[in-house]
């Protein structure tokens, strides 16, 4: 008797597009950034790989849940800063869940140049 011919084959993961809120709204360009930079996702916290979880690149320096459920990430201004330009940026975050399917969303921020005191 013979046996069964075995197919082998990959699923392709899909990926999964997420609201994405980022505050402050404004990054000024030139300004001292000592504060930090949270981005509201529309995804569960609990399904998240929160270590690899960035924002234009910048790993999160810390991630929690909202009283939603919904993922926040935090990350270092003074580094996030200097990925974006004037007048207006392109917030893009991106991340994994547990079950290893890749997430992104996206948002736009104004950026100003500090013009000082």
């Amino acid at each position: 008797m013979a046996l069964p011919a075995v197919a082998a084959f990959a699923v392709a993961a899909r990926s999964e597009t997420v609201t994405l809120q980022v505050a402050p709204s404004a990054l000024q360009i030139g300004a001292v950034r000592s504060g930090s930079v949270t981005a509201h996702v529309g995804i569960p916290y609990s399904v998240v790989d929160t270590a690899t979880v960035t924002l234009n690149g910048v790993p999160a320096s810390g991630c929690s849940a909202d009283d939603r459920g919904e993922l926040v990430g935090e990350f270092p201004e003074g580094a996030v800063g200097p990925t974006v330009g004037p007048p207006t940026a392109t917030m893009s975050l991106e991340g994994v869940t547990k079950a290893g399917v890749p997430f992104s969303g996206s948002c736009t921020v104004r950026a100003p140049v500090f013009k000082g005191k």
